[in-house]
């Protein structure tokens, strides 16, 4: 099921959803598939591929590209928020995508472990600060 928000926290809740404890809305949203894989030829030009592998295939990772949009709730200001996303830059957070269980519903089949990562300027869109744009890029952090 699709949802209007996502999930993004360096916390998870311990009971109810069990899901990452903070929503985001994203004004836009990437996949970003990524393989390891190295290619070389032989002295005689035949081509030689490396793909990690676990077994049952080529290890797939999936990173996403965010757009964050940050505005004043009553609960948190656009500021806070901003706040609390630069402090996990670089960091293992938890993400659960827009395509997940409804609300209320346990979501810790969805959860996805990554790392957070700013790439580009943030947009703030008032005078007073109180709407951001924050492009994020959250890199899988499958273990092999």
């Amino acid at each position: 099921m699709i949802q209007n928000h996502i999930h993004l926290s360096d916390t998870l809740q311990t009971s109810g959803e069990f899901a990452p404890d903070v929503k985001w809305t994203a004004s836009t949203r990437e996949q970003v598939p990524e393989i390891i894989a190295a290619f070389k030829r032989t002295l005689t030009g035949k081509l030689q591929r490396h793909v990690l592998s676990d077994g049952s295939g080529p290890v797939q990772f999936l990173n996403y590209i965010y757009t964050l949009k940050l505005e004043d709730d009553g609960i948190q200001t656009a500021q806070e928020k901003l706040e609390l996303l630069l402090s996990w830059q670089g960091k293992r957070v938890y993400l659960v995508d827009h395509f997940h269980v409804s609300d209320g519903a346990n979501h810790s089949g969805d959860v996805k472990t990554v790392v957070l990562e700013i790439t580009e300027h943030i947009q703030s869109e008032t005078p007073r600060q109180s709407l951001y744009y924050v492009p994020v890029v959250l890199t899988d952090d499958y273990t092999v």
